[in-house]
């Protein structure tokens, strides 16, 4: 059973590597992973680009200031903190074909055409996700191309608020959050994290065919529910332990 779930990289394989760095991507080919997990953004001159944070700051050296207010040839003269350049989307895409999948995670809207463009001109209909945690960058580009892998991120929205008071009623709210959260997008695959992988919760996508990617955090946690939960990605920052744990509790009887 162990080889039905497929691993993924979360930012390439951020815990050997700088995250969605050329050097964290060659890394999770390397490790024969199934997928990596890219963040996308766009530069000022409208190039879609590999990295996730807003800002430069946690992650260039000396720099500082929105990576939207760059032009690809600014951000070109920037290196990460230890010496890689910023990767384009087009940069990678040669790099992955034929050897691994791709989660991709849009972090802005209107780069949708110019992402699905570059995903068919390489013809990797077949191996890529399109993700984003907003609805209406998943609905624009099921417009655009019906025929592509969609999923939502749902994680962090429960931690605080009024979120994070109705979900501690989860068999009342479980109902709510899919039709407001799920329902409303032409999905295939849903990216859960926190707060939102709970018994309800997860039984309804079940029964709605939704195929559920176990996000980043704390997946340690969850390993032994995913048959129960029908998990079928694990997104891990290194795979390579969270393989390890998974053969231990088969081999074990551990798994539910």
């Amino acid at each position: 059973m162990v080889q039905s779930i497929k691993l993924s990289g979360h930012r390439g394989y951020k815990d050997k590597a700088t995250e969605n760095s050329k050097a964290s991507l060659i890394q999770a080919i390397d490790e024969n992973l199934d997928y990596i997990e890219l963040d996308i953004r766009k530069t000022k001159d409208n190039v879609p680009i590999i990295f996730h944070d807003k800002k430069l700051n946690r992650l260039v050296n000396k720099k500082k200031g929105r990576v939207k207010n760059y032009t690809l040839e600014e951000l070109k003269t920037f290196e990460y903190q230890d010496g890689q350049k910023i990767l384009t989307l087009s940069e990678i895409l040669p790099i992955i074909k034929g050897k691994i999948k791709i989660i991709l995670d849009l972090k802005v809207k209107g780069m949708e055409r110019n992402i699905i463009k570059l995903v068919r001109k390489s013809n990797l209909e077949n191996d890529v996700i399109i993700q984003s945690k907003k609805g209406l960058i998943v609905n624009n580009c099921y417009k655009i191309d019906p025929n592509l892998k969609y999923a939502l991120y749902r994680g962090y929205l429960g931690k605080i608020g009024l979120y994070g008071e109705l979900l501690k009623l989860h068999k009342i709210i479980a109902p709510i959050i899919y039709y407001v959260k799920v329902k409303p997008f032409p999905i295939r695959y849903i990216n859960l994290d926190g707060p939102f992988i709970y018994e309800e919760f997860l039984s309804i996508l079940h029964k709605r065919r939704i195929k559920i990617i176990l996000g980043s955090m704390k997946v340690g946690k969850y390993l032994r529910y995913i048959e129960k939960w029908n998990i079928r990605i694990i997104n891990a920052n290194n795979p390579e332990r969270v393989k390890k744990y998974l053969n231990y509790y088969y081999k074990n009887g551990l798994v539910h």
